[in-house]
């Protein structure tokens, strides 16, 4: 391989890296927010644990809404080559993940304090435990 050809391929595997990076931080996220590995994540990242409120994700909605936004000016994603409707969705995307992030990052951290215990309750009850709750309900009345 030419050293002109390694230079033009050099640039797409960093493109195509941090996008890997990117999909792997949302899926560790949202792994971490339907409560599948609870003991693991209470462990190792006790930020992201049932014990602990939204800072943490609300400052990685903030990170991935800018990321998705700052990536909209590059050719491959730019308006003309994903088409005026998927380009509309992306941005729209971006912007209610950035604003959805800010919002709770203000909102947990500045304007609630005093309701954190109530917070830490309220993400304790994620989505594994909710779908607990309803089978629970379904079966007792089902015995009815």
């Amino acid at each position: 391989m030419s050293s002109q050809q390694s230079q033009a391929v050099r640039p797409q595997v960093n493109k195509v890296l941090a996008m890997i990076l990117q999909l792997t931080v949302t899926v560790f996220l949202l792994v971490s927010e339907m409560s599948l590995f609870r003991r693991y994540f209470a462990r190792n990242w006790p930020l992201l644990g049932p014990e602990h409120g939204f800072v943490a994700l609300a400052i990685a909605m903030l990170v991935l809404g800018l990321n998705i936004l700052g990536n909209l000016n590059k050719p491959a994603t730019s308006q003309q080559s994903l088409g005026l409707g998927f380009w509309r969705i992306v941005i729209g995307s971006g912007i209610i993940v950035f604003i959805l992030g800010f919002v709770n990052f203000i909102a947990v951290s500045r304007l609630c304090p005093w309701y954190w215990p109530l917070l830490i309750r309220i993400r304790a009850l994620s989505f594994v435990t909710l779908v607990k709750v309803s089978q629970h309900v379904k079966s007792v009345h089902m015995a009815r």
